[in-house]
């Protein structure tokens, strides 16, 4: 898990976020409403030096930071979620003259719709980064504020129901000028990821005899990347090729192409996140770079295929979702959506969790911290463990 980081301050609190045990911080599927995507875990808020302390409020916020280029831009993720408010927590306004030495706040931040700009998490490319920190802010009441920052992962899922199951899907084209009908199908279906393989069948049709089409000569078909950006870029459109096929049609008709094409996998070489500048581990995909579209930029792929027929060349071109999980693990992800979707409605109407407190005196809740009289001093280092 990447470590997050506490912004020093005069303040006697030290502020840790956890995520939920043997779980990742974000439940359910973000960009599919019904499995109501949100960010689980426990604020940790405690008493390094052993002097008790009075909070006035806890909140969060989470940031998306776009950087595209050289150029930064942060936004907002939703409205600041309050977790500790002393009116409305615990024993009323008189808690907030309540001392603590300990205080674990459990939360559910929930995400945007599906409709929201929300960007996959991209980190360590050089030409498009998208990552998002969960802020946590305490407030204490004599007024000193200790910010703490937790980097989360976020991947989109939405393209899983749009383009699942995986199945061959057919395309029809029609050239009038040349009485031809060219039929494309993708066997392995329009989602891929790495490891996946790409195969295509192409075949052109006669319209008027039903057979060959003698003047194709030639076939060949092309995956590429496209990276446009916002207005505000000084950066032009990005065209990358990432593979290329062709074949001759001696006898006109069709052509089976069976190249195997895997979308690219890139891992650090020894750990799971990457330094993106900032002091912050962000998580690195399996693949750097996947359909993907934020305020300041989309990620498009498209396989093209050019027939010369005669003297004549023609181009039809259509788009792929790459997603950075192989066939293996979207197929199960596809089957387990209708459990998701129970799971999200059995926590909406479970009650909330209550908050575990420790204030001074009471050995029994700082056993349940671990910390006893002979190992006080190791209390003081909880905070970021």
């Amino acid at each position: 898990m990447a470590t997050g980081q506490q912004k020093p301050t005069s303040s006697a609190v030290a502020v840790n976020i956890r995520g939920p045990p043997n779980a990742d911080f974000v439940l359910g599927y973000p960009g599919i409403n019904a499995t109501n995507p949100r960010i689980a875990g426990v604020v940790e808020v405690r008493a390094p030096h052993g002097v008790p302390f009075k909070l006035a409020s806890v909140s969060l916020q989470l940031y998306l930071t776009e950087v595209v280029g050289k150029q930064q831009e942060s936004y907002r993720i939703h409205n600041q979620l309050v977790i500790y408010d002393p009116t409305t927590i615990g024993t009323g306004t008189n808690n907030s003259s309540k001392a603590l030495l300990a205080i674990d706040l459990p939360f559910i931040y929930p995400l945007p719709s599906s409709s929201a700009k929300l960007p996959s998490t991209i980190s360590g490319d050089d030409i498009v980064n998208a990552r998002y920190s969960l802020y946590a802010t305490v407030v204490e009441t004599n007024g000193v504020t200790t910010h703490m920052y937790r980097p989360i992962a976020i991947t989109r899922y939405d393209g899983i129901l749009a383009y699942m199951p995986i199945k061959s899907v057919p395309y029809v084209a029609t050239l009038p000028d040349q009485n031809v009908q060219v039929h494309l199908t993708l066997t392995n279906g329009q989602c891929y990821g790495p490891g996946d393989m790409l195969e295509l069948d192409v075949f052109a049709r006669d319209t008027r005899t039903g057979g060959s089409v003698s003047r194709l000569s030639s076939i060949s078909w092309t995956v590429e990347e496209y990276i446009t950006f916002g207005e505000n870029s000084k950066l032009d459109p990005r065209s990358t090729k990432l593979v290329e096929s062709s074949k001759p049609c001696e006898r006109g008709g069709g052509v089976r192409f069976n190249a195997t094409f895997s979308f690219d996998v890139k891992n650090s070489n020894s750990d799971r996140f990457v330094d993106a500048g900032d002091g912050q581990g962000h998580p690195v995909g399996l693949r750097t770079r996947f359909t993907n579209s934020g305020n300041n930029f989309a990620i498009n792929y498209y396989f093209t295929v050019r027939l010369r027929i005669a003297s004549t060349d023609y181009e039809i071109k259509n788009r792929l979702h790459v997603m950075p999980l192989g066939k293996a693990v979207r197929e199960i992800i596809y089957e387990s959506l209708d459990e998701a979707d129970i799971g999200a409605k059995m926590e909406a109407a479970a009650p909330h969790r209550e908050y575990f407190a420790v204030v001074p005196g009471d050995q029994v809740g700082l056993r349940k911290l671990g910390v006893t009289d002979a190992n006080a001093s190791r209390f003081l280092q909880l905070s970021l463990s």
